[in-house]
């Protein structure tokens, strides 16, 4: 891709899809309404007044973290499902059913594309070794819009698993690639395995 600046480098995000794992495969959470990547630190500063005035001389980071939060608007029971932090689905015949709260919490893996068309900037993904998948607020009921289903995952430390990429890894695709990332062979279908070797590939 080209080296900046080039405003073939310019990104208008399309294709955003996110898939998750948690230990049944790899699945599709469907259209994404909105959606924000948020890397951040807590950092410990020290401050010296040495020169006759408070100033910061050092700072070392105590946390690395990374939120993923998002939209949906497909309420399938497999996405109320992560919503509610439900059971098994039950079969009725019918209809499905989940119990509420019957999870304490949700983990596995999980993977971000954006694959914008032809055009569009940057063709890129995100891979997560080890993540936590939560509700977030309320899931407003609104007559006069489509139900939103707000989510947010929290980034968890895989290096037991994986010491090279222990928050993940990102990486970018050629323009004109003919393949989608989601065809990509690095995509592990266990969620105890870190494709850690597929960026290089």
């Amino acid at each position: 891709m080209p080296t900046a600046p080039n405003t073939e480098n310019y990104t208008v995000p399309g294709g955003i899809k996110l898939y998750i794992n948690t230990g049944s495969g790899e699945r599709d959470l469907g259209n994404i309404v909105e959606i924000d990547l948020e890397p951040g630190q807590d950092l410990l500063e020290h401050f010296t007044n040495r020169s006759g005035k408070r100033v910061k001389d050092k700072e070392i980071v105590l946390e690395d973290k990374l939120t993923i939060n998002f939209t949906l608007d497909e309420p399938n029971i497999a996405n109320m499902k992560l919503y509610f932090r439900g059971g098994d689905v039950l079969d009725e015949g019918s209809t499905q059913k989940i119990a509420i709260a019957a999870t304490p919490s949700i983990e596995g893996t999980a993977r971000l594309e954006c694959f914008p068309t032809s055009g569009r900037g940057i063709h890129w993904e995100a891979y997560f070794g080890k993540m936590t998948i939560k509700a977030k607020g309320a899931m407003k009921l609104d007559d006069k819009t489509w139900m939103p289903i707000p989510m947010s995952i929290e980034v968890l430390d895989n290096s037991s698993v994986d010491a090279t990429y222990p928050l993940g890894w990102f990486r970018t695709f050629e323009q004109g690639a003919s393949a989608s990332p989601s065809k990509s062979p690095s995509v592990s279908k266990s969620a105890s395995v870190s494709p850690s070797l597929s960026p290089s590939t």
